[in-house]
């Protein structure tokens, strides 16, 4: 256990995500981490079969464990710890463009936004990663094609979730396992590669929380590595 410890945000965004956990799991070499995953975070965690990973990182002890939104109540009561300074940073990586313009506005009505608050309100460095501050190409879940499916259900047989039916994955249930990409003999269970475009008022809301006291961005997460 190290005796140096810092919250590490992880928002609902495919983008950036498993190089978010790649470094946290570098860092850990160096930090305790505890991680705080919003809700829509858990069900992209699931989605992409990464939850695993991300709880491989921490040794589930004190400051170096997984808290999910889905596990802390309305208060949010852990966020608590950055008050009593039992962090040496916040970051937030990555930072979806909504968890972003909350941020931005200062409001604190989820567990991500109530850690960027306490820290930014007791003077705890915050390194934010927002998806859009380089827009790049995101990664979608797995997804059937209509047009390459035979319905030959070697699918549906092997899903350990039941997820799959023909023509779609229920991502509720999916846990980005891959098995039905594996034995589809026609290619048609893949990804789809989307291009994303800037909003202004994405680019607004982070240039806003860049001018905060205490809080820096970043447009990858291997440029946390320089800082931590």
């Amino acid at each position: 256990m190290s005796s140096k410890a810092i919250g590490w945000c992880i928002t609902g965004a495919g983008a950036l995500l498993e190089e978010s956990i790649r470094v946290a799991s570098t860092v850990s070499r160096d930090f305790d981490i505890t991680f705080f995953v919003s809700r829509a975070g858990e069900e992209v965690l699931e989605m992409y079969g990464l939850m695993d990973e991300l709880c491989g990182v921490v040794s589930d002890s004190y400051l170096d464990e997984v808290f999910l939104a889905s596990d802390s109540g309305f208060s949010f009561p852990k966020t608590g710890r950055f008050m009593l300074g039992r962090y040496e940073a916040l970051v937030v990586s990555p930072a979806t463009s909504n968890t972003v313009g909350k941020m931005a506005h200062g409001i604190s009505d989820t567990l991500v936004t109530n850690c960027f608050s306490h820290a930014t309100k007791t003077g705890v460095e915050v390194l934010v990663v927002p998806v859009e501050l380089e827009p790049a190409a995101s990664i979608t879940p797995y997804y059937i094609s209509k047009d390459l499916c035979d319905k030959c259900g070697r699918c549906v047989d092997v899903c350990p979730e039941g997820a799959v039916r023909f023509y779609e994955i229920d991502y509720y249930r999916c846990s980005g396992c891959g098995r039905c990409v594996d034995v589809c003999p026609e290619g048609a269970v893949r990804f789809y590669e989307i291009e994303v475009v800037e909003r202004g008022v994405d680019r607004e809301n982070i240039e806003r929380i860049e001018g905060m006291e205490g809080v820096s961005v970043f447009g990858s997460p291997f440029e946390l590595l320089d800082r931590l």
